[in-house]
């Protein structure tokens, strides 16, 4: 009997690798003959670096950059295809997790970093592609500053470049395309390829766009959301480039999505992505059942994150499924069904709080998954199979 783990990252808790050794613990005590294969997944946000460039046998460099307020930081960028391909986790340079509560302040902190990072790649002949992530950054700065970095002229009314941050958005009167990097321009022999890997779909501007979706998880007060909101009406109009702003993904990390697709980046789905990267469909083909899961299950479960894009794949190679996660909405427990979970199971085996749950959280996976074993067990010795 094989089982595929195939879970993300249990965020605050529990890296995707260190989740699926805890399941696979478990399940190994209640059925000691039980073949397991940890398969650590990832959907765009952090840690996806980690578990694509692995997946792929690539290597890691370190690169010097600014982190959201302007301060000297080191970010790990992934190498792949023998350095032709490199992969860039935004929050390396721009993440939420840089800033303490305090200083997360989308009015003043800035992409300036990712877009050293990415001038830095450049400046390497052998790259042919640059792959980016986008979830976990602090910014809601439409990507100006990232774009700043790259060299882009982007100017106050009186001529001088706009301030960093989401401040900067209502000062841009003047953006002047021409003074981008020549790799970044399309139809060179040394063209370097943009892609994203992510899973929002969001516009740049409106209800459903950056600032007043994203301008609150990162620290925007009500009246500061409104606020980046007219900013960012002003950069897309400015930027000439307001047929940009509707596109699906143009509101992604704070407005950045926008920058890049300017850019003419591609976009991607971020699970399928990393789900390619680990050959996940063979996988669970040579598997009997496998389980998936992470820190909570709700209702955006469903929708393009690691369990959704297994329970997909699992439905395809006729393998049964079990979601295993550390905390389950009931709301989101029928929409998984119906994507194909056997079962949906909650790992927390008494009622406490988050904190304790999160602290708790390889030893409560490793007895759930014990128990889940020994309920397969059981049903094997009544002649059912997985």
């Amino acid at each position: 009997m094989r089982v595929a783990i195939a879970p993300d990252a249990f965020k605050g808790s529990l890296t995707a690798a260190e989740a699926a050794e805890a399941i696979a613990t478990g399940l190994r005590q209640a059925w000691p003959g039980l073949e397991t294969e940890c398969i650590p997944l990832a959907d765009g946000g952090e840690g996806t670096a980690e578990v694509w460039v692995n997946a792929r046998a690539g290597s890691w460099q370190t690169r010097p950059c600014t982190d959201p307020l302007g301060r000297p930081v080191t970010a790990r960028l992934g190498w792949l295809d023998d350095g032709r391909t490199v992969l860039i986790e935004a929050p390396q340079a721009v993440g939420l997790d840089l800033l303490t509560a305090a200083e997360r302040n989308p009015w003043l902190v800035s992409s300036y970093g990712l877009g050293e990072l990415i001038r830095q790649v450049l400046d390497e002949p052998k790259v042919q592609t640059i792959w980016l992530t986008l979830g976990g950054t602090a910014t809601v700065d439409g990507g100006v500053g990232c774009l700043q970095a790259l060299g882009l002229l982007i100017e106050t009314s009186a001529g001088q470049p706009v301030p960093r941050g989401g401040c900067g958005l209502f000062q841009i009167a003047r953006v002047d395309w021409s003074t981008l990097p020549q790799r970044l321009l399309p139809n060179r022999p040394d063209t370097v390829e943009l892609r994203v890997a992510c899973d929002v779909s969001n516009p740049l501007l409106g209800a459903a766009g950056a600032a007043r979706v994203f301008g609150p998880q990162k620290g925007a007060a009500p009246e500061m959301v409104e606020q980046l909101e007219l900013g960012m009406q002003n950069w897309a109009a400015a930027s000439d480039r307001g047929e940009i702003a509707v596109k699906p993904g143009a509101g992604s990390a704070g407005g950045l999505g926008f920058a890049l697709q300017c850019l003419g980046a591609e976009f991607h789905s971020g699970i399928r992505c990393v789900m390619d990267a680990v050959n996940l469909a063979e996988r669970l083909q040579q598997a009997d059942w496998a389980i998936t899961g992470e820190g909570r299950c709700d209702r955006q479960t469903a929708g393009g994150k690691v369990v959704s894009g297994v329970l997909q794949e699992a439905r395809a190679a006729n393998c049964p499924v079990v979601v295993l996660s550390g905390g389950v909405d009931m709301a989101a427990v029928d929409e998984l069904i119906a994507l194909g979970a056997t079962a949906v199971v909650a790992a927390t085996p008494a009622p406490g709080s988050v904190e304790e749950a999160m602290t708790r959280a390889a030893a409560n996976l490793q007895w759930s998954a014990r128990n889940i074993a020994g309920l397969m067990r059981l049903g094997q010795s009544f002649g059912v199979s997985a």
